[in-house]
């Protein structure tokens, strides 16, 4: 097997594993969140696991490295998640900004 069809290989392999957290429901129905939370639940008990095994004594470095890996990916599929359910909200009419709103005391006119 050559590199280019070995490559081809773990790229099919990386993809098979992110199908499982691909949401096929349309984020207008209602069954998008049962979906949602199935994946987000999912992806989110991975990572829980994977920082388990990480504080576990006596890993080699490159036991250490996979699980590192492992928990890169699952931060990746979360992000991912999270950046649909914030697309399902702004269909549904919520939208999130990031700015912060303070009130400072010049900002409050009180008439006495």
């Amino acid at each position: 097997m050559n590199k280019k069809s070995s490559l081809e290989l773990q790229w099919l392999e990386e993809l098979s594993k992110l199908d499982s957290f691909v949401i096929k429901t349309p984020v207008h129905k209602q069954e998008f969140w049962t979906e949602w939370q199935e994946k987000y639940s999912k992806a989110r008990m991975g990572r829980i696991a994977s920082m388990r095994m990480l504080r576990k004594k006596g890993l080699d470095g490159d036991q250490i490295r996979n699980i590192r890996d492992t928990i890169n990916f699952y931060d990746s599929v979360l992000e991912y998640l999270n950046e649909f359910k914030n697309i399902a909200l702004n269909v549904r009419g919520f939208f999130f900004t990031t700015d912060t709103f303070e009130i400072d005391d010049e900002d409050i006119d009180l008439d006495f």
